[in-house]
């Protein structure tokens, strides 16, 4: 899944999702304008209920997202979404990376820059069945 596709999920379903943490990732300011305008609603209801832990990460030298994720913070801190930002070197790999490859690697990225409340832990909070 890619990074704009993991936010999606998450903001529309903040119900299902404990941990976010998209990497280098972020809508284009077309999509941001339509999300403010379409979904209010939907980054109204994130904020009210906030996740346990939400980190947008990205690779310092990744120049490819550096727009798109400085738009998306901005959005998040307009609607008021609690978030963490973190910022890698050497997160810029020639090589096309599997899930488990990148939360492999950030995990050892954030080992040695010792960043502080970073947790990688997956948890899918699942609405009970009635």
């Amino acid at each position: 899944m890619g990074g704009v596709q993991a936010l999606n999920f998450a903001l529309f379903h903040p119900e299902m999702f404990g941990y976010v943490f998209p990497m280098s990732t972020g809508y284009f300011p077309a999509g941001i304008k339509q999300m403010e305008q379409d979904n209010a609603a939907v980054l109204q209801n994130v904020a009210a209920h906030p996740f346990k832990q939400f980190i947008i990460g990205r690779g310092k030298d990744d120049k490819l997202v550096t727009a798109t994720s400085t738009a998306t913070l901005q959005m998040l801190d307009d609607f008021k979404i609690p978030h963490k930002y973190i910022e890698l070197t050497g997160c810029v790999s020639p090589k096309r990376r599997t899930p488990s490859e990148w939360m492999t690697f950030w995990r050892d990225k954030a080992k040695k820059q010792t960043i502080a409340g970073l947790n990688f832990g997956f948890q899918v909070n699942r609405p009970r069945r009635v």
